[in-house]
């Protein structure tokens, strides 16, 4: 069997968490993305709004294992603040991510999941 690098694992796992947490008719505005900055590999979700024509997005969270750690790093902002090659972040979001230790998944879920639940 072919295994997922350590980081796409917790990536996996966050997602996991995420998706048993989040409200149908908020989960339903999401897609789920690859995320790919150097050592950092992930997941991104991209949120579109329900207001705005379908395809214009608004909100993004990209997540993986820490480059320097074993922390749980979460990227979050408006779409248009993440490089599309990727979904790597600005430097603005780069500089405020959010770190949970590596043990706390569900916590880094809840995160996302208030992140894509509050308004804009």
């Amino acid at each position: 069997m072919i295994k997922f690098i350590h980081n796409l694992i917790i990536a996996k796992k966050v997602l996991v968490q995420v998706n048993k947490k989040m409200e149908k008719d908020v989960a339903e505005t999401c897609l789920v993305e690859s995320y790919s900055n150097g050592r950092e590999q992930g997941l991104s979700i991209c949120q579109f709004s329900t207001i705005l024509p379908k395809g214009i997005s608004y909100k993004r969270v990209s997540f993986s294992e820490d480059r320097n750690s074993d922390n749980i790093a979460i990227y979050f902002g408006k779409d248009n603040q993440f490089n599309m090659s990727g979904n790597i972040p600005n430097e603005e979001i780069y500089h405020k991510a959010k770190l949970f230790r590596y043990d706390k998944i569900d916590e880094a879920a809840q995160f996302i999941v208030e992140f894509f639940a509050e308004g804009e």
